[in-house]
C-alpha cells in the first residue's frame, strides 16, 4: 500500500490503524498484523516505538475504550460504527488513557485528519463529537456552555 506521505507519528497511527482495522475485520491478532505491516512498509525505529505504544494501551484498555465509546454514541451501538472510524476512534481513546505525552486536543485533531483521509468527511465530524465528549468524560476538557 505504501504510506510513504506520512512521517513520525502519523505514520504511526496510520500504521496502528491498519492493524486495528485488520484486527476488527478480519480477527488477525494484533502482533502479527504489525510484524506483517513493519515488514511490508520498513518504518524508522521512532515509528515503530510510538506504534507500539498505542497499540499496548489498545490492548491494555480495550474494554474501557469500547465501553467509553459506546456510553458516548448514544442509540449507536459500537458495532454498528464502522470498522475504519470504530479503529480511529479506538486510536484516539488508548491516547488519551495511556499516552501521557500526547496531549488530547493532538489525539482528537489527528484522529480527524485521518478520518477525514481514510474514511469520509461527516466521519471527521463524527469522530470529533464523540472524542469531545470523551475528553469531557475524562476530565480533560470543560463541558462548553
Amino acid at each position: 500500500m505504501g504510506y510513504y506521505q506520512f512521517t513520525g507519528r502519523r505514520l504511526s497511527r496510520v500504521l496502528a490503524l491498519e492493524a486495528l482495522y485488520r484486527f476488527d475485520l478480519l480477527d488477525e491478532p494484533l502482533n502479527e498484523a504489525i510484524k506483517d505491516i513493519y515488514n511490508r512498509e520498513d518504518p524508522p525505529e521512532d515509528v515503530k516505538k510510538f506504534t507500539n505504544k498505542i497499540l499496548e494501551s489498545v490492548k491494555a484498555n480495550l474494554e474501557e475504550i469500547d465501553k467509553l465509546i459506546d456510553q458516548t454514541t448514544l442509540n449507536w451501538p459500537l458495532e454498528r460504527i464502522t470498522t475504519i472510524d470504530r479503529s480511529i476512534l479506538r486510536i484516539a481513546v488508548a491516547e488519551m488513557l495511556g499516552i501521557e505525552e500526547v496531549p488530547f486536543k493532538v489525539s482528537i485533531s489527528e484522529a480527524i485528519e485521518i478520518a477525514k483521509l481514510f474514511s469520509t468527511e461527516e466521519s471527521g465530524r463524527f469522530v470529533n463529537g464523540i472524542l469531545d465528549n470523551i475528553a469531557i468524560k475524562l476530565g480533560f476538557k470543560q463541558e462548553e456552555k
